[in-house]
């Protein structure tokens, strides 16, 4: 027997939420002052997506907690969003005034049914005068004319409120609408002694989440980088969260609670070499690295954007696996939040870093006249980050997004800032020096290119120059290498590397190299290479 009424409902609001990249744990608390004796306890008006299995309850000492129960009520569904109950009461005005035109439509049908059925000219007078046969004629065609065109009126109204209710429904459906059924919790309590009992509910739920993003934020030459990590937290929980207090976390809700068994840790070579990005027309390219052996590495020319848009509602939430440490962090977030279930992403603060930095310049004038400004950023992997989209910003100009990889075990992340337009960079085709002649059944040309760097900067810049010539994969055309201004050389691939270190405030360097390509007269061969673009014909 109880001894108070049973089926007392308890009114909580959610104070806490720990949010995992998968399910959120709400905390829910509330002082009651409770009668000697037992006590059952409703929570109700709780999420749909509650997990029975998560359910925890603690309570003061004077109070013994008997039972746990959990149930949907299908009868007392979801509060609804204000927003939400707005948007469908004018999908109702627009159902009202939909059914009002299709009502006047049904009455000119209705009048064209009857006036077919009465538009026997002779009907049963056979002495109808032509005058009199005219003007019946001319009644019916002004009349039907009439009816047609008031009923294609209707119609284009009525489709446009049709748009209208559909994109309505659709902005409602993104909202906590009110038609989901509602769970609540029963708990069983025995109180030992009169007093003020404090009961502390958690349990997880679905339909919520969060993933990383950055912000990199770099300025001049010589000052610090700034980087602002963030979250994207989302709610579909069904129930809004008000100025709660939110706890970010890296671990798994759902972990074994099996004590943990070590198993080989086998180290394999990783396919990327390092956390770098290709440029590619100003932008940046998550799937490529950035300085590797090949100059292939920039390619303005063939610029491709593989970047994913970040979710905006439910269907554009898509699941991406990732690699987090084994060691799960929490992010305690200082200022409350209100995250509404309306299933769009919020941003929430982590903390901001300063970074020290050192910075470069690198430029291929073959494939690009612009010199592109590198930063080595040390530091980062102190900051607990993981992997995520990162935007990129330089000089309050935003630069592009790439992909943080923390997979790597390089102790310098290096990042493109794009373009740099205070160093100029140029490729000239020395004629004088190109030459073409015939020795015998053999034809030999010869090429020779001064690249021209300047630096526009208030401060001294450290630039890498690429270039290259041309490798032979045929014996009887002979590729010799005549001058190359100390550059370094790559045989097997053909390339030329040049470094500059602390060119002076307006000061300019210069590299010359020449080559010979030496092949019978009958072999044409390709001595520029070529891309391929679309371009309209008229």
């Amino acid at each position: 027997m109880w001894a108070q009424s049973p089926g007392q409902n308890v009114k909580t609001a959610i104070k806490e939420v720990k949010i995992y990249m998968q399910g959120a744990e709400m905390i829910r608390t509330k002082d009651l002052n409770l009668a000697k004796g037992k006590h059952q306890l409703i929570f109700s008006g709780l999420s749909p997506k509650v997990d029975p299995r998560s359910i925890q309850v603690t309570t003061s000492d004077n109070t013994s907690l008997l039972s746990i129960t959990s149930k949907t009520n299908f009868l007392k569904p979801q509060q609804q969003n204000p927003r939400a109950k707005v948007i469908q009461d004018s999908i109702d005005l627009l159902n009202i005034q939909k059914q009002d035109f299709a009502n006047i439509k049904r009455a000119f049908q209705k009048e064209e049914e009857i006036l077919q059925r009465n538009q026997d000219l002779k009907g049963k007078d056979k002495n109808l005068t032509t005058d009199e046969l005219i003007k019946v004629a001319n009644f019916y065609r002004e009349r039907f004319r009439e009816i047609y065109k008031e009923k294609t009126k209707i119609d284009r109204q009525t489709n446009k409120i049709a748009r209208t209710i559909n994109l309505l429904n659709r902005q409602r459906s993104q909202m906590n609408s009110g038609t989901s059924p509602t769970s609540e919790i029963y708990l069983e309590v025995k109180v030992k002694s009169p007093a003020t009992t404090k009961i502390k509910l958690r349990y997880l739920v679905t339909g919520a989440g969060w993933s990383p993003i950055y912000d990199l934020y770099a300025g001049a030459l010589n000052e610090p980088i700034n980087l602002k990590y963030r979250a994207l937290a989302y709610n579909s929980t069904g129930v809004d969260w008000n100025n709660v207090n939110i706890v970010l976390s890296t671990a798994d809700p759902y972990q074994s609670a099996s004590k943990p068994m070590l198993s080989p840790w086998r180290l394999n070579a990783q396919t990327l070499a390092s956390n770098r990005f290709q440029v590619q027309q100003g932008r940046l390219n998550s799937n490529a690295q950035i300085l590797s052996n090949t100059m292939e590495d920039i390619s303005p020319g063939l610029a491709r954007d593989n970047s994913s848009p970040l979710p905006t509602g439910a269907s554009n939430i898509r699941m991406e696996q990732i690699e987090i440490s084994e060691l799960s962090n929490d992010f305690v977030i200082d200022e409350p939040y209100d995250l509404p279930s309306d299933q769009k992403p919020y941003s929430i603060d982590i903390k901001t870093s300063k970074l020290n930095a050192s910075y470069r310049h690198y430029a291929v004038p073959k494939l690009d006249k612009d010199v592109f400004l590198l930063a080595q950023i040390t530091g980062w992997e102190d900051l607990d980050l993981i992997d995520g989209p990162m935007n990129i910003y330089h000089t309050e100009s935003y630069i592009g997004q790439a992909n943080l990889s923390t997979r790597t075990l390089n102790d310098t992340l290096d990042l493109s800032l794009g373009r740099d337009r205070n160093v100029i960079a140029t490729r000239v085709k020395q004629k004088e020096l190109s030459k073409k002649k015939f020795f015998g059944s053999d034809r030999k040309v010869t090429r020779s290119y001064k690249i021209d760097i300047k630096n526009n900067h208030n401060q001294p810049i450290n630039i890498e120059i690429q270039d290259q010539i041309p490798i032979s994969s045929d014996k009887e055309i002979v590729v010799t290498l005549l001058d190359r201004s100390k550059a370094k050389y790559t045989e097997n691939t053909g390339k030329l590397e040049w470094r500059f270190n602390q060119i002076p405030s307006g000061a300019r360097r210069s590299v010359v190299f020449k080559y010979s390509i030496k092949h019978p007269k009958g072999k044409a061969i390709q001595l520029e290479k070529k891309r391929k673009q679309w371009v309209p014909r008229y």
